[in-house]
């Protein structure tokens, strides 16, 4: 679980930073725009498998 917990933290961090550099949303849990995603968020989106991906 401290494993998964780790890369979950790091995926976290990479999609956060690219989005900040390409000024990205994504549309998440409940169909909200997220400019920044949580952790949760993120495990959301990738279980399953949405590629919702905007550009400003």
């Amino acid at each position: 679980m401290l494993i998964l917990m780790l890369i979950l933290s790091v995926a976290e961090y990479v999609v956060r930073r690219e989005m900040c550099t390409e000024a990205a949303t994504i549309i998440g849990p409940g169909n909200k725009k997220l400019t920044r995603p949580s952790l949760i968020a993120i495990f959301h989106i990738f279980l399953f498998g949405r590629n919702c991906i905007h550009q400003h």
